[in-house]
């Protein structure tokens, strides 16, 4: 696992020194195999519960889900972890557990429609086996940070280095022309540090999770 507190001023990790994010990479942790498809949904829901667990309640607070839509067992999505709360999933594909369909990167969606308003406006933004599918990732990310309120939770499980291709619409082979690619730990690690002061990281059975504190401005 990789984690640490992140100090905006001496711009460095506690555990790491000044060359945080360089150190970071060099101690990611191993992969232990993989699995796919519903079971693979099932432990990215078991980490989130996890991790909202620890930081709720979320009665009255405000959430949002990015790719929301849900191609497996409706009873087990991501929104049952936030009892309460004030939620709003997102999605460019209209389907179960979409209340907003958007294109999360696109430019013109995101400044026309959503982003300057909701610009530190959620306390928790959650996103589970999204980003590999995402042209760009590093984007994807910047926008769910802007979106959070100085201090609030960032939930991410994506496709790590082992896991295989599957398709977006429903986890099985990727359709022509479809988009996919795995996600670097580095990558995930280096758009989240300079915005957070405490995140957490790990790679399990071919998965990237991490959550993370965004900073006090």
């Amino acid at each position: 696992m990789v984690g640490g507190y992140f100090d905006r001023h001496r711009m460095g990790y506690d555990i790491c020194g000044m060359d945080g994010v360089l150190e970071a990479t060099r101690t990611e942790t191993a992969v232990f195999g993989y699995s796919k498809g519903a079971a693979m949904h099932a432990k990215a829901i078991e980490f989130v519960t996890s991790v909202a667990g620890k930081h709720g309640p979320w009665w009255g607070k405000l959430v949002l889900e990015v790719g929301s839509k849900n191609i497996n067992d409706p009873d087990e999505a991501v929104r049952a972890a936030f009892a309460g709360s004030e939620y709003l999933g997102i999605d460019q594909l209209s389907g179960d557990g979409v209340d907003l369909e958007m294109d999360w990167v696109s430019r013109m969606t995101w400044w026309g429609k959503f982003g300057e308003a909701h610009q530190g406006y959620y306390n928790c933004v959650v996103s589970t086996e999204m980003l590999e599918h995402c042209e760009s990732p590093s984007r994807a990310v910047w926008r769910m940070l802007d979106c959070l309120k100085p201090g609030g939770l960032l939930i991410i499980t994506c496709a790590g280095r082992q896991r295989p291709q599957h398709s977006m619409y429903d986890g099985g082979t990727l359709n022509v022309g479809e988009y996919y690619a795995n996600v670097l730990p580095t990558r995930l690690l280096t758009n989240v540090a300079s915005e957070c002061f405490e995140f957490q990281m790990a790679e399990q059975n071919g998965d990237l999770r991490l959550w993370a504190i965004k900073a006090n401005q």
